[in-house]
């Protein structure tokens, strides 16, 4: 009697042992497997450097105040010539370079003509002088001499020119005097004074 065998092509097996056997070579080809994939322990860890670079552009910035305004003139009869401006306002008026502003600085200044109701006369009737420029130079020379002041114009004067402040605010002095033409109607006239700075190499004032 055969008892738990089978016969194949003349071959007696044992399924049990069968099984075993299977299971026995699967654990030696995995084993060999992973012991080929697995990296040598010679072979030590690497890792890999990069550089790149980093950029930022630094906006000019150009920051003006103007002090002691507005600019105040007493009352004085037609014909009067070169009154200054109140110390109370215009005597003089500053030019205050803020301490924000990186860049040199050019700086011009206009006016617009003197109009009371119907009546005016023109702004070239007031006048002014730069008296000083912290650190740098009188772009119109007339108007730094106070013998020789400038009288404002309708179109910009470029006054004068000032340096980097990087951090220093500084003040420019303006002093100004007015003449009253002969046979001016009475009243109460007012003008606007415009000052402009702009980064050097830039335009727009």
């Amino acid at each position: 009697m055969i008892n738990e065998k089978y016969l194949f092509g003349g071959i007696t097996m044992n399924s049990g042992r069968i099984a075993l056997g299977f299971l026995i070579t699967a654990v030696i080809v995995i084993t060999m497997f992973f012991g080929v994939a697995k990296l040598p322990a010679a072979y030590a860890a690497t890792n890999s450097n990069g550089t790149t670079t980093a950029q930022v552009i630094v906006n000019g910035l150009v920051s003006i105040t103007l002090t002691n305004v507005p600019i105040q003139f007493t009352a004085m009869d037609p014909g009067t010539a070169d009154v200054a401006a109140n110390s109370t306002g215009g005597w003089p008026m500053g030019i205050q370079d803020d301490g924000a502003t990186n860049a040199g600085v050019d700086v011009f200044m206009n006016g617009s003509q003197f109009v009371s109701g119907a009546n005016n006369f023109g702004i070239g009737m007031m006048h002014f002088n730069v008296s000083n420029s912290s650190t740098g130079f009188v772009k119109n020379v007339t108007c730094w001499n106070p013998t020789h002041p400038c009288n404002y114009t309708l179109t910009t004067i470029a006054i004068f020119n000032e340096t980097a402040r990087l951090g220093n605010a500084t003040i420019t002095n303006i002093s100004n005097w007015i003449t009253v033409p002969i046979g001016q109607a009475p009243g109460t006239y007012a003008n606007a004074v415009k000052v402009c700075a702009q980064q050097w190499g830039t335009s727009g004032c």
